[in-house]
This record gives C-alpha cells, structure tokens and sequence, in this order.
C-alpha cells in the first residue's frame, strides 16, 4: 500500500469522524470496513501501523490487526512471525512518537495476541517481560504501556485459543502462570512503594494488573499448591515470600485513602483478594499466619477510623472481610491479640452506616451480611468476644433504621429488603429471644403512636417493624416453644389484630403484612403439630380448626390484594404466598377446606381479579388446578373447566383479544399442573371438543402478536410429554387429529413469520416455542406420522417445510445469546436426523439441507456438551441414511448421486471440522465426535485423503507432525467393511483409539 492509498484512508477517517452528514459517514464507514477488514489486505493494514500517523485510522487499522491476526497466523512463517512480534514491540515501547492512548491501549491488545499465538515457537515471547523491565529502567516514561499490556497478556492467556487443543492451552497457562505471571507479580508488588509518584491512570492500571495476577484462571490445574480444603487463593509455592513479610498492606491503605471513584474500589478489590491467600501459603508457621491476619485486621481497622466508605467500595470492603473470615476461621482470627480492639471499632463504623438510606434494603450497606456470619459463627465457638456485642448492635440497627424507615423506601426497595430479611433472620438465629424482646417493645411503641396519630411517618416505621418480626418468625426449626414459640405467637397474633385496622392506601403497610405471612406460612402452616397452634389455642381444642381459620384469614388478604390492588409486587408476593400454600403438603389439605377457596374453584369466572398481567393469570390458575387435582377434592377435572367451556362458547364469536390471551394462559396454567396420565386424559378429552378455537385465534388473530405468543406458549405445554403423562390408548385417533389441527395453526402462522421476518418483532422467541411445539409432537411417540403418507396427507410434509424455512432464516439472525432457543433446535435437528431423514432428502430444499449441515458444523464446534453430543448424533443419522439409501435398490442411483453431488462441499467440510478438532484435541467429547466419523469417510472416501491434507495444513505448518498425523488418519479404515454394521464400528473404534494415542504423543 503505497502513501496515496494511505492519505486516501486518512480522508475517509476525517469523513467519517468528523462529517456532519450522515450518508456520508455511512459511506465512509463502509468503505473502510471493507478495505480494512479483508484478511486478504492483511499485510497492508499492518503497513497503516509503520507508515501513518493518523490517530483514528491508526486504531481502525490496529484493531483490525488485532481481530484478523489469529486467521492468518498459521499463514505466516517463523521469520514472519518473529518480525510482527518486533515491530509491534517496537511501535509500543521503542517508539518516541507520542501516540493517543487508545492507539497504545490496542497496540498493548495486539502484542499481547502476538504473544498468546507465538508462545510455542517465539523465543522472544518468553523473555517479553525481563525485556521490558529493563526497558522501563531507560525509559520510565512507558510504564504505563506497560502495565496496559501487562494486563493484556494476562487477559489473552486466560482466555483458550480456540484451535489449540484444551491440553496445550493448559500446558501454556501453567507455565505462564509459573514463571512469567510471577515476574509481573513480583514487578508490580516492587512499584507499590512508588504510588506517590504514579498518575491515576497508572495507579489503576497497576491495581488492576494485580488483581488480574490473583484471579488468574488455571483451567482447575494446580501444580504445586499444598492441598488443603479451604476456600483460599491458590498461587505457585515462589509467590509465598511475598506475603509472608506483607508491607504492601501499608501502600494498599494509603492509595484506599487519598484515592477515590475506580482506584478506591479496584484498591478494595485488591485488599478482597488479598484477604483470600490460602493458608498453606505459611506452612505450618502459625506466627507468620497471625502475623498476616493481625495486618488484615490493622488495615481494615485503619479504613473504618479514616474513610467514608460506600458504594461498589464498601461492597467489595463487606465481600473482602467476610471471605478473610471464612478463609482463616473465625476462630483462629479472634484469638489475634488485635481482634479485641478491631470489633469494637468494626461495630462503631457499622453503627454509622445504619443512619444511611440503604442500610435498609442492603445487606452490603448496612453490613448485616457480615454479622449474621460473626453472630454464627461466635454460637458455633463460643466466642463470648463477639456475642456480647450483638444485642446492643441490634438496638442500634433497630433504633437507627426506624428513624429512616419511609414509605418510598420500603415500596421502592422491596427486593432488596426481602434479601435483607435473610440476613436478620441469620443474625438472630441464637440470640432470638432478647432480640425479640427488643423488637416487642419498639413494636408497641410504634404502634400506639400509629394508631393515635395516623400519620404516614409511623405508618413506614411500623410496616419496618412487621418486616424485621418476619424474619424472625421464620426461624422455627431453632425455637425453645415453651418460650420462643410463644413470642411468636404473639407477635403474630398482635400483627393479625391489625391486620383488619389497615387503611387500603397505606401500601407499604400491606407489602409488610404480606412479607410477614409469607414467612410465618413457611415456618408454621404445613407442620400440624407444631406448639404455636396450640398457643393460639390456649384451651387445646381442635387445633385443625385453628389451622384453618389462620389461614382462611391470609386467603383473604391473598384475595383482597388479587381483587383491588394495582401493585405489581403486592401482587406478585401474594401470588408467590397462595402458590406455597397451594402446593405445601399439608397446607394444601387445610387450603380446600377453607369456604372463599371451595368457592372460589367452582366460580371463579365470577371473581373480578386486578391481573393484567397474562403470565400472573397462568400462575394463580396452576395453583387452582394443582388444588382441584389433589386427591382432598377428588372431583373430576370437567367440573373445574366447565367455567371455561362457558367462557369460550360466550365468546367465540366476539373478536375480543384480550380474552384469548388470558384464555390460553389459564390454559397454559391449568395444563402444567397436571402431571398424571389420567388427569392430563381428562383435561385432552375436554378440549378436543373445543379445538376449534384454535381455528377462530388463527382466522382473526394471527397478526395479534400477545394473543398468539399466549397461544403458542400454551401449544408448548399441552404437548410437552413430562412424566409420560402424554399416552394416548390404542383405539384412539387423538394424536393424529392433535397434529392436524396444531399443523393448521403452525404452518400459517410459521410462514407469515417467514414472510416478514424482518418486521416481526421478537421474531426469535418466536421460533423458539413453534420449535419447541415441534419438538414435542415429532417426540412424544403419541403420533403415527406414517398414517399422514398413507392416505396423501401432507400436513406433516408442510410442517416440515415452514420449520425449514424458519431455521434457515435463523442463520441469518443473532441467535447464540438464545439458549433455549438452540437447545430447542439442536434437539428438533436430531429428531428429525433419526426419524425422519428420508423426508427430509426428499422434500426439503437443498439450501435448507446445507442449512441444516451449517448448524451442525456449529454445533461440533460448540464447547456445549448438550449442543456437540446432539450435532454429532445428527450427523450419524444423516449420514446412515444416506449409506442405507444408496444401497438400497428401490432408489434412484441417479437422483441420490446428484443429491450427494450438490452437498457434497458442506459434506467434506463437515468432515475437515470434525478431524481439525480431533487432531487439536480441542473437545472433550472425542468420543461422540468419533461416532459420525466412520459414516462420513464412507460418503466421502474418493475425497478423503484431500479433506486430511487441508486439515493436516491448517492445524500446523510442521511437516513431520503433518505426515505421522497424515498416516494415522489414512489407517482409520484400515480392515474397516464400507458398511456401518457392529463388526465395523468395532474395528472403527480400535483404529481411532490407536490415533488418538498418536496425537497424543504430539500435544
């Protein structure tokens, strides 16, 4: 590329940087990507970097490089490779240009490929580090370059080099762990007594490098680490010197100090995992251990005395304390002679963070995560040091928190506070009873100022206080009855009381009844025996009766919040409360019995419900049927649908959507309940006779996108065979005619889609449930699609064609973050691959057949154990029938070569995939990649030895590996019959185990 070409790229830069037109910049953009990103323009993008000056273009030009480098590495000699390894050297740290620090940040990214990919045959590469220490003693001015790319390096050998096998990626990372990640360790922990003298970028550059050289991944390999069951850091046995005589403690303190915004919490972090060294690192040298943990202890002492700290830092500050404790013990550290001093100063700082806000709804903030764990673990030890702290700690949060309790916190933050309930409950755990107490009085105090002023402010600190009582409540595993019991009881009882005197407006009131019901429901409902019935029931009469008039009492509340209330978390907490008593096991008993509940299963189309939400709907009806189903009511299922019979002949023909999107979700509901076989019969033989409206939504609403997501959601689960519930008897055509009338729905609709794919929004949630409804019906075994061919029908034929026309589009589309979306291809892939091969061959089109091959070579490749295992069964089908099509006399020699002529090249492919992975050993399912191997050499044996040669080339450019690699593949049909019987999948097998042994010797 000669200066012109250069100064016209430089133009195009100014263009599209710079231009306030945006065609443009459309334009420019365009043209530069495509010049650029060519890897046939390799060599001339790498010319952008030695002869422009340009900013832009030179990070265009360097971030390409970077990208394109790993496909045309293998390309490139040693002497070539050596010298892109100079020249970017050179570029970042020989250079005396000044280049912006976005150029260097990628020319610290391309180094650092350079070096990942050259590790085995660069010299150079594995003394990089000693080469720029020595630099940096010249030229201190590239300290920062340096510690960018120290971070680079350590990114880039973390993360596997996808043509390498796992093996030689572990070997590289061992030994980059053992001898290079230690001199960056070693050089960085060195500069720490520099900090004063450092710019904020290379502070945190310098932080960051450390915390990358502790959290340095090692593939689960340890070389030389003491085993010792403990959550530690594990580290190499040479980095031990660094933390047995610890002084960065002191520098760590002064940057946490004087710093503040991403240095302060990348600082915490680093404290965080210093807290984590594993204690082998000190052998058996106990003064050098507490040594260590008396300077954690100092250190963290000092932040609380001297930093306000919050946010993301005072997070990783709770996160780093609470994994020293776990990592050293509790109780070893409470014997530290600091310890003393380091509690009390540890309380007075939490004490000030119970004024803030968020001690409300943050564990983190208000440090209950780390006092739940010390209240424990002081019980567990019988550290009398810690537990004569927490009754006074809880006052302090109680008295604290009340004075911020507000409405807008508690109805705002209602997530976080549900997490923030666990903790208390952790932290109570053994100090329930004078915790309780405590709670008791402030109860009553609020309460009576509450109820004599009404006022909103009390109203919040009240619903704070019934939140706190819930999660002491829940503890009844731990509970002394006779006396703890009955504390619960009566806070309970005294909640009921007011339960009846709460004004409907006062949300956050009714968001802490129900918090509170919900564990008091868990704790006590479904034990029938417990001795809280009987403290509610002082004369002991039927405790039964007790029972059911508590809970008759939450339905209520249940149903109130269902009936009149918009919000959606008291909707959804109630709903969550009336499904754990719908499915509890003795709850469920109690619930039946309860009238709103009888009648509400009998008539619930009359109940007017606040459930906008279609997915909420799907919810309570679930738990309704899971109630009906039980053998309590042992009522035949027809009597519970027969409200929804009514509904749908009174609306079939109102062309009202909203009605049938909420028809199918109770449906939906309905259906996922049933788990039996009988019941699922019953629930079929009912709507079969209603089918039809499945013809009337396809008409009139096909283009309703909430009505037919609703719809297909509910198809999804009335196939879905679960627990075998899906057998339909002998005599009876249901399968069949189940097919034909989900076919008349899905192919309509699947082609529309098809049609405007571009336009319909969620288009891959979509496929994903009509796949998902496809994989059901061609599983569940309950559908004889045989009858279709018999009698000329081809409505499985054009099912099968809108699926094809579906997922070729798929491959045009972003779908890798859908995961449920490719587990539901690759299953309906391999399906189709072992049931249906035949029809597919001859009634799919050949785009779609290659289409098809496309997502196996994909799935191969994936390191999905469900995605590979499924692509490589696939191919086993496919190419089983193919050899069984070929010799079979009935078909057309003629028509099957031209066939296999036309996919032949995504065939070899196919086949250069699975031996490219094998060589590289880059999969750990060699095995069933090793199944589809024998059919695909028999289909492609006249192309073999060509498919071995291009394989052998782009795995490795050395030649002695190439031929004894070569000559084992060659042996893999050695004494192997052309056939796919078991005597030749036998001999197959031994021959690959002999390969394998070959590689192994290489890698």
């Amino acid at each position: 590329m000669d200066q012109i070409n250069i100064a016209s790229l430089e133009e195009l830069c100014n263009t599209f940087y710079t231009s306030a037109d945006q065609d443009q910049r459309s334009a420019a953009g365009k043209t530069l990507s495509s010049i650029l990103e060519d890897t046939s323009n390799f060599k001339s993008v790498y010319e952008i970097l030695s002869l422009s000056n340009h900013p832009q273009l030179l990070f265009l030009a360097v971030s390409t490089f970077t990208n394109i480098l790993p496909s045309v590495w293998k390309s490139l000699s040693i002497p070539d490779e050596l010298l892109l390894f100079e020249n970017i050297f050179s570029m970042l740290f020989g250079d005396v240009s000044e280049k912006s620090s976005y150029v260097i940040g990628g020319l610290t990214k391309s180094l650092a490929r350079i070096c990942r990919l050259g590790w085995i045959d660069l010299e150079p590469v594995k003394s990089v580090i000693v080469n720029i220490e020595s630099l940096l003693i010249l030229n201190p001015s590239k300290l920062e370059a340096a510690l960018k790319f120290f971070q680079e390096l350590i990114s880039e050998i973390n993360e596997p080099l996808k043509y390498r096998s796992l093996t030689l990626n572990r070997k590289i990372a061992q030994f980059f762990k053992e001898d290079m990640l230690g001199k960056i360790f070693s050089y960085c922990l060195a500069l720490l007594p520099n900090v004063k003298s450092l710019n904020e970028n290379a502070l945190l550059n310098l932080l960051n490098v450390l915390i990358l050289c502790l959290s340095f991944e090692f593939y689960s390999t340890v070389s030389d680490d003491i085993g010792e069951d403990n959550p530690g850091l594990y580290m190499p046995s040479s980095w031990k010197v660094y933390f047995e005589n610890p002084d960065f403690f002191e520098y760590l303190r002064f940057i946490i100090v004087n710093s503040s915004g991403e240095i302060e919490v990348a600082a915490f972090r680093l404290l965080n995992y210093f807290g984590t060294v594993k204690k082998s690192v000190f052998s058996s040298n106990t003064e050098l251990r507490s040594n260590y943990i008396g300077k954690y202890l100092k250190i963290s002492e000092q932040l609380c005395l001297s930093k306000v700290i919050s946010g993301d830092s005072l997070f990783q500050f709770m996160t780093g304390l609470k994994n020293f404790f776990n990592n050293f013990g509790l109780k070893e550290v409470s014997e530290n002679q600091l310890f003393h001093s380091w509690i009390q100063i540890f309380k007075g700082f939490c004490t000030n963070l119970f004024t803030r806000d968020d001690a409300i709804f943050s564990s983190y903030e208000s440090s209950i995560i780390i006092w739940s764990y010390l209240s424990y673990e002081s019980h567990v030890y019988n550290l009398p040091i810690i537990s004569a702290q927490i009754v006074s700690l809880f006052k302090s949060f109680l008295g604290l928190t009340l004075a911020n309790a507000r409405s807008e916190i508690i109805i705002e933050n209602i997530e976080g506070i549900r997490e923030q309930v666990d903790m208390i409950a952790d932290f109570s755990l053994y100090y329930y009873s004078d915790l309780m107490k405590e709670m008791h009085e402030r109860y009553f105090e609020v309460l009576e100022l509450y109820e004599s002023t009404q006022n909103q402010e009390f109203q919040a600190k009240l619903a704070w206080l019934i939140i706190i009582a819930s999660a002491f409540v829940s503890l009844r595993d731990v509970k002394n009855y006779m006396n703890e019991g009955n504390m619960d009881a009566n806070m309970a009882h005294l909640i009921f009381q007011l339960i009846t005197k709460i004004p409907e407006k006062e949300l956050s009131l009714h968001i802490a009844i129900i918090v509170f019901l919900t564990n008091f429901s868990k704790a006590y409902v479904n034990c029938p025996d417990c001795q809280i019935w009987t403290i509610f029931n002082p004369l002991n009469e039927n405790l039964e009766e007790t029972s059911i008039q508590i809970i008759s009492l939450i339905i209520e509340i249940i149903f109130k919040h269902l009936s009149d209330c918009n919000n959606k978390f008291l909707i959804k907490y109630s709903l969550e409360l009336f499904e754990f008593l719908a499915k509890g096991y003795y709850s469920n008993i109690l619930l039946v019995k309860v009238p709103l509940i009888q009648n509400f299963m009998i008539n619930y189309s009359n109940y007017s419900l606040c459930l906008a939400d279609s997915k909420i709907r799907a919810q309570l009806f679930s738990n309704l049927a899971h109630l009906w189903i039980s053998e309590t009511v042992g009522r035949e299922l027809d009597n519970f649908l027969y409200p929804i019979g009514e509904m749908i002949s009174m609306n079939i023909s109102i062309k009202n959507p909203r009605f049938f999107e909420f028809l199918f979700r109770e449906l939906q509901g309905i259906c996922s309940a049933i788990s039996g076989q009988k019941k699922f019969l019953e629930f079929f033989d009912w709507f079969i006779e209603k089918i039809e409206v499945l013809m009337i939504v396809c008409q009139n609403f096909l283009l309703e996108e909430v009505v037919m997501q609703s719809l297909l959601k509910f198809l999804v689960e009335v196939t879905d065979g679960k627990n075998a519930r899906i057998k339909f008897p002998d005599s009876s055509g249901n399968g069949v005619l189940l097919f034909k009338k989900l076919s008349e729905v899905l192919v309509p609709y699947g082609n529309y889609l098809a049609d405007h794919a571009m336009e319909v929004t969620n288009f891959q949630g979509k496929v994903k449930r009509i796949i998902g409804i496809l994989k059901n019906l061609t599983s569940g075994g309950y559908v004889c699609f045989g009858v279709f061919e018999i009698y000329n029908d081809t409505c499985f034929i054009e099912t099968l064609k809108m699926s094809f026309r579906l997922i070729d589009l798929l491959i045009l589309t972003q779908i890798t973050t859908y995961t449920k979306l490719i587990d539901n291809l690759y299953d309906y892939i391999e399906i189709l691959s072992r049931n249906f091969s035949k029809l597919i061959f001859q009634h799919i089109p050949l785009p779609s057949i290659s289409t098809l091959i496309s997502y196996l070579k994909s799935g191969i490749k994936s390191s999905t154990i469900k995605h590979c295992i499924s692509s490589a069964n696939s191919t086993t089908y496919i190419t089983e029938s193919i050899i069984i099509l070929s010799k079979n006399p009935s078909t057309s020699r003629l028509q099957l070569q031209e066939f296999l002529s036309q996919i032949s090249q995504t065939i070899s492919e196919l086949l250069e995939i699975i031996i490219e992975i094998i060589i590289l050993e880059d999969s750990n399912f060699m095995w069933s990649l090793s199944k589809p191997l024998l059919g695909l050499i028999i289909i492609n044996e006249n192309n073999y030895e060509n498919v071995v040669r291009y394989a052998l080339n782009k795995v490795s450019n050395n030649p002695a590996y190439q031929d004894e690699l070569g000559k084992s593949l060659t042996h893999l049909m050695d004494n192997v019959p052309r056939t796919l019987d078991c005597k030749s999948k036998e001999t197959f097998g031994k021959n690959f185990s002999e390969l394998r042994s070959v590689i192994s010797q290489f890698t």
